[in-house]
């Protein structure tokens, strides 16, 4: 069996990063001994959270549409993050401006960039 724990728990706080991900922190009752050590050697490992207000069966996941997924290494990024990354150290080097010259904070100028990429694209569509 996959290292699998379920645990009664409460979302106790929720932080949106820089880079547009979520933290979470999750408070876990007590569990098993079993539980506690998928727990500790999952940390910093790349997974799936489920969360749900009522007790999850084994039935209930067998129904959800969970993706295969494979685990990128640790220091691997996706290509979308990636892209974002280079696309702060352009707004950086270009004084933190927009597209158009005018002081603007990173989020401006990423969604500017991204418009102009879809609109590339778009061109291309039949």
């Amino acid at each position: 069996m996959k290292d699998i724990f379920k645990a009664p728990a409460v979302i106790s706080k929720i932080q949106t990063m820089a880079d547009r991900t979520i933290r979470l922190q999750v408070d876990c009752q007590e569990m098993s001994v079993d539980d506690e050590a998928i727990v500790l050697k999952s940390r910093n490992k790349i997974g799936w959270f489920l969360f749900g207000e009522t007790e999850m069966t084994e039935d209930d996941l067998s129904k959800m549409d969970l993706p295969d997924y494979k685990p990128i290494e640790k220091d691997d990024k996706s290509p979308s993050q990636r892209l974002r990354a280079v696309i702060f150290l352009i707004w950086r080097q270009n004084n933190k401006k927009d597209i158009y010259g005018k002081q603007a904070d990173f989020d401006t100028y990423y969604k500017q960039v991204m418009e102009r990429l879809i609109g590339m694209y778009k061109e291309k569509l039949d």
